[in-house]
C-alpha cells in the first residue's frame, strides 16, 4: 500500500483532537459525551494500528495513546495492559516505552485490587513489569516507584534481603524531596536491625 506523506501523522492528530474534546467534556461534567469522544479517539488510532504499516512511525504512539484511553479513561485495564505491552515489546526505544512498562505493573496492581483477577496469578506479572522497569529503563523516573513496590512485595512474602535491596535502590534513585523517603529509611533501619 502506497501512503501519502504525512497521512499517518494526520490520522494520529485527528485522534488527539477527539481525546482533547473528551477531556474538555469531562471537565464540564459531561461524562457520557466524554466517553463518546474517547471511543472516537480509539477508533481513529485503531485505524493506524490495523490499516497502516508499522513502518509509518506512528504505530507506537497509536498503541500508547489507545492504551492510555483504555486503561485510564475507560477502565479496561486488560486491553490497556495489552497495548502498553505491545509498545514495550515492539518499540522499546519509543519515547514513552519506560512509562508503558511502568503502567503494565500499575494496571496489574489495579486488577489485583479490584479482585477480578486472583492474586496468585497477578503478583508474578506485577513483579515482572516492575523488574523490567528497573532493568530496561534504569534512568527513568519510574525506577524509584518500581523499587518501592518490589521492596514491599518481597517483604510481604518474607524475602527480607531482597526487600532491603529494593528499598536501598529506592533511596538511591528517589527525588530528594520525595515524602516517602523518611518512612522507607525507618523501615530499612528496622529490617537491618532485625537481621543482627
Amino acid at each position: 500500500m502506497r501512503l501519502r506523506p504525512g497521512l499517518s501523522e494526520a490520522i494520529l492528530q485527528v485522534g488527539h483532537g477527539y481525546y482533547t474534546k473528551a477531556r474538555l467534556e469531562e471537565k464540564d461534567g459531561l461524562d457520557e459525551k466524554a466517553k463518546e469522544y474517547y471511543q472516537k479517539a480509539i477508533t481513529v488510532w485503531e485505524r493506524i494500528i490495523t490499516d497502516l504499516p508499522a513502518s509509518t512511525g506512528t504505530s507506537p504512539e497509536a498503541y500508547y495513546c489507545s492504551a492510555v484511553v483504555y486503561s485510564q479513561e475507560l477502565g479496561d485495564y486488560l486491553k490497556g495492559i495489552d497495548y502498553y505491552q505491545k509498545v514495550v515489546d515492539n518499540w522499546p526505544d519509543y519515547t514513552f516505552a519506560w512509562r508503558a512498562q511502568f503502567f503494565v505493573g500499575m494496571y496489574y496492581e489495579k486488577l489485583r485490587n479490584s479482585g477480578n483477577v486472583p492474586e496468585s496469578e497477578v503478583i508474578p506479572k506485577i513483579e515482572q513489569a516492575y523488574q523490567s522497569v528497573i532493568e530496561k529503563y534504569p534512568d527513568s523516573k519510574s525506577v524509584p516507584y518500581a523499587a518501592l513496590k518490589l521492596g514491599y512485595l518481597n517483604l510481604k512474602r518474607g524475602q527480607r534481603a531482597e526487600a532491603v535491596m529494593y528499598y536501598e535502590l529506592f533511596l538511591a534513585t528517589a527525588d530528594p524531596g520525595d515524602s516517602r523517603i523518611k518512612n522507607v529509611k525507618a523501615r530499612l533501619e528496622k529490617l537491618k536491625g532485625e537481621d543482627q
